[in-house]
């Protein structure tokens, strides 16, 4: 009873590791890829050099109809998607109409060594004393202003 047990549990373990051995596929390319058919140490070398090192163009479509439905969707057109994309990402680079952005908050640091008291009686240790110059504001522009009249300005 325990060998066949054995046995089973040893065609089991062995078999089960079948199925997540790495392998190697025939073809490079499969059915529904886009771009350029080549080994991985060719496309290497093609994007270091800048070379071409061959392999054939494959624009890949679906088999499969649920596939399609979700390229329907989508929308199909990758490039225009690309497009729409970079103008918007280029908008928000140079933007032709202003935004209210957050000017963030001007906050100082003042360290005070170690000392002790006037009657030598208490030692300070070092520490760090921060102060807020300037409130953080909702603006348009970015200038600067000279206006510091209610706050506390030690570096000027």
């Amino acid at each position: 009873m325990k060998n066949k047990l054995f046995i089973t549990l040893t065609i089991v373990i062995s078999t089960q590791g079948c199925s997540i051995m790495p392998y190697q596929e025939e073809s490079l390319c499969r059915f529904n890829d886009f771009g350029k058919c080549v080994t991985i140490d060719r496309a290497y070398k093609e994007a270091v050099t800048g070379i071409d090192q061959g392999g054939k163009l494959v624009s890949g479509g679906s088999r499969t109809m649920r596939n399609k439905q979700i390229e329907k969707q989508a929308g199909g057109n990758i490039d225009l998607k690309n497009q729409m994309i970079y103008q918007d990402t280029k908008n928000l680079m140079n933007p032709t109409e202003k935004i209210p952005l957050l000017q963030p908050a001007v906050v100082r640091r003042v360290f005070i060594n170690a000392h002790k008291s006037i009657d030598s009686s208490i030692w300070y240790e070092p520490k760090n004393v921060y102060y807020i110059e300037k409130q953080p504001k909702w603006t348009l522009d970015f200038s600067k202003e000279n206006n510091t009249s209610n706050t506390l300005n030690l570096f000027k």
